[in-house]
């Protein structure tokens, strides 16, 4: 004798009767053919999570010359405008001209150990 279906098994073939009847009567897929893992997910009524990708900026240790003196042109102009000198808003100036693309614990470390600042 089989065994009777789990309450969530169930409603899962229940979801999946309704999307191929929802995809007969509309004459065709709802979802493209080639989005495999969306048309399972959707004909089941289950959500798939986000593969985690790594966000963070790789660090960058090593900068030219050129990049120092820009880096320091910028920390020098925010000290005369009486800015306060933090990582933080230091690589938002940096990026907003396309200075430095790295985190902002790279920038901590390129203060520290090639241009000689400590700034906390």
């Amino acid at each position: 004798m089989p065994k009777p279906l789990h309450k969530d098994v169930k409603q899962m073939d229940d979801n999946l009767v309704d999307y191929f009847a929802k995809e007969r009567d509309s004459g065709g897929p709802l979802l493209p053919l080639t989005a495999v893992q969306d048309r399972v997910a959707a004909a089941l009524g289950v959500y798939i999570l986000p593969r985690n990708r790594d966000p963070r900026p790789k660090q960058v240790c090593d900068i030219s010359t050129s990049e120092q003196c820009a880096i320091r042109e910028c920390l020098y102009g925010m000290v005369e405008k009486k800015i306060h000198v933090t990582r933080s808003p230091l690589i938002d100036c940096l990026k907003e001209k396309h200075i430095f693309e790295g985190s902002v614990s790279s920038l901590g470390k390129i203060l520290h150990s090639q241009l000689g600042f400590v700034i906390r």
